[in-house]
């Protein structure tokens, strides 16, 4: 239950989720240590990606030991004409505790490149995004110097997101400027979809009533749309992409 319980839940909950629903299942002590051994597996994890660092002549150097590139793609994300780099950071084989993932990104620069922005918790651990998800790893892609970050997971209840990620040069940093979500029961065929254009703040949410009841019976569905604007805040960013939602 606790992996496909947390998978259900947005991208970012996955970690925080498993963590809960690991203590929720102890039943004696020889499970709650084992749930504080992975919580503090996890905290070391996040504090090496966290000791990233700030330049290095090759990609390499931003691979600090225990981990392997999982995912590498290369595009100009700050329109300076020269390949910059997005990273997926998984930690290497391990006997025990989950391989976690960070998402870094480089930007290359004439001594070598230097780190334009981190983010672990965005990204499920290994096998982490339920029966749906595969092994969890996101879908990558840049379109106009956007960096797009496409995630599904879950089992009954399912999930997908899609982040959108931009350099500002002033701040020095990837801002969030967009962000997708959606959820859904695969029994009833219930499903919410949220759209969120951070620069403008307005978002738009869908929400389908479910198809089926609960004995596999037809039944009519009713679609409704609700949309607002987004309070004034600063854009997050790729370290800390959360915002107030209303």
């Amino acid at each position: 239950m606790g992996r496909d319980a947390a998978a259900a839940g947005s991208p970012r909950g996955l970690t925080a989720g498993v963590g809960a629903a690991r203590w929720a299942l102890a039943s004696g002590l020889a499970l709650q240590l084992a749930a504080g051994a992975a919580s503090a597996d996890e905290a070391q994890a996040s504090a090496q990606i966290a000791a990233l660092p700030p330049r290095g002549a090759a990609v390499a150097a931003f691979v600090p030991s225990g981990w392997v590139i999982a995912q590498h793609l290369e595009a100009d994300l700050d329109q300076d004409k020269t390949h910059d780099a997005v990273l997926v950071l998984l930690q290497d084989e391990r006997t025990a505790g989950d391989r976690q993932r960070a998402l870094v990104v480089l930007l290359q620069r004439a001594e070598g490149f230097v780190l334009g922005g981190r983010n672990f918790g965005l990204l499920p651990f290994l096998d982490g995004a339920g029966v749906k998800g595969g092994d969890g790893a996101p879908e990558l892609k840049v379109d106009r110097g956007v960096l797009i970050v496409e995630q599904f997971g879950g089992s009954r209840e399912f999930y997908g997101s899609t982040s959108r990620f931009r350099w500002n040069r002033a701040r020095g940093c990837f801002e969030l400027i967009g962000e997708d979500t959606s959820s859904g029961d695969s029994l009833d065929h219930s499903v919410s979809s949220t759209s969120c254009n951070l620069i403008t703040r307005r978002c738009e949410t869908t929400v389908m009533s479910a198809k089926f009841d609960s004995e596999g019976n037809e039944i009519p569905t009713r679609t409704t749309v609700t949309r607002y604007r987004l309070p004034k805040q600063p854009l997050p960013t790729l370290e800390k992409p959360d915002f107030v939602s209303k």
